[in-house]
């Protein structure tokens, strides 16, 4: 399963990117999950369904997350939802 120290190095990277820090390649193994970041009926960030997204991925043997990256819809929110929602996805997969 996903690592929590891998995890929270691929989060990092991810807010230090946007920050335009310079950041060294990352190399990863194993099967990474693009994930959606999750909204509710009205739009807004539902970060309540992060636990029920990571424990499908953790059945299906993703070893690695890509949270708010390659899907398209976090250049719809703001930084600090993107933090949140990074912060969400580190908190589940410490719990």
């Amino acid at each position: 399963g996903l690592q929590p120290q891998m995890f929270r190095v691929c989060a990092c990277l991810v807010l230090a990117r946007e920050a335009g820090a310079v950041v060294a390649p990352l190399r990863v193994d194993g099967l990474v999950a693009a994930v959606f970041s999750p909204f509710d009926e009205a739009m807004q960030l539902n970060l309540s369904a992060v636990p029920r997204q990571w424990e499908y991925l953790r059945s299906t043997s993703v070893e690695v997350v890509f949270v708010g990256g390659t899907t398209g819809e976090s250049v719809s929110l703001t930084v600090s939802e993107r933090k949140a929602l990074v912060e969400a996805w580190v908190t589940q997969t410490n719990a």
